[in-house]
This record gives C-alpha cells, sequence and structure tokens, in this order.
C-alpha cells in the first residue's frame, strides 16, 4: 500500500483478525510502490484490491512470476473487484487458473488464482481445498 493513512488502517485490521482469530499466520505488509517490490520467496498469497493502473499490475504479476520461476512453491493471488484490463491480461496467462470466483449482476467481488508452473502444477491437483 503507497498511502499512508490506507497502509495504517491495513496495520490495524491485521492486528484485530491476529487478536480475534488468534491466528498466528505470517503477514508481509508493504508500504510502497508495488511495481518497486522486491519480493522474498517466502510470500505465497497476494492480495490486491482493485489498486492500481494496468501497467503496475502487469510489472507486479511478471515480479510474482519471476519469484515463482527462482523458487518454485504454491501461489495464490486474491482480486477484489479487479478491472476488466486486470481480468484479460491474467486469463490469458496459461500460468493462472481461477479457483474461486464471487460475482455480482455489475462486476466481479473476487477471483482467486492459483498460480501454474511447470514444477508445481502437480501440486495444485486440489488446491482448492487448501485455500
Amino acid at each position: 500500500e503507497i498511502n499512508d493513512e490506507a497502509f495504517y488502517q491495513l496495520k490495524k485490521n491485521i492486528t484485530s483478525y491476529r487478536e480475534i482469530t488468534k491466528s498466528l499466520s505470517r503477514f508481509t505488509l508493504i508500504h510502497g510502490d508495488a511495481a518497486k517490490t522486491i519480493l522474498d520467496d517466502t510470500m505465497n498469497k497476494f492480495i490486491f484490491f482493485n489498486p492500481f493502473h494496468f501497467k503496475v499490475y502487469i510489472k507486479v504479476i511478471d515480479s510474482i512470476m519471476a519469484s515463482i520461476k527462482q523458487k518454485p512453491r504454491k501461489v495464490y493471488v486474491f482480486l477484489f473487484m479487479p478491472h476488466r484490463s486486470t481480468l484479460e491480461y491474467i486469463i490469458r496467462m496459461t500460468d493462472f487458473s481461477i479457483l474461486e470466483l464471487a460475482e455480482t449482476k455489475e462486476h466481479y467481488n473476487l477471483l482467486v488464482y492459483a498460480v501454474l508452473t511447470n514444477d508445481n502444477r502437480q501440486a495444485y491437483q486440489n488446491c482448492t481445498a487448501l485455500l
């Protein structure tokens, strides 16, 4: 998140989530330009809320794919209220497979994708049970 106020709220939401659920899940919150973010090879879930311009999405998706090629792993991409151009781009990428879809008459509210590569394609046979 590049916006200071939104990032502060995001941190509060994570703290609240942990208190309510007693979750030990590890979150990596990134405060900065998504297009310039360097991904570490433990990151496996990426959550986007209709956040930025299509060109930035391309850079972020390319970074995710490069990270997976460097260290193959199960990766999920969550898109909340994505733009049509983002969906069209991801649909054209054969490494992405849609797992879940929630929609209204106007638009998609949530899409969940798994990233499939030759190295991890077999691991995704039953991936919907992993979410």
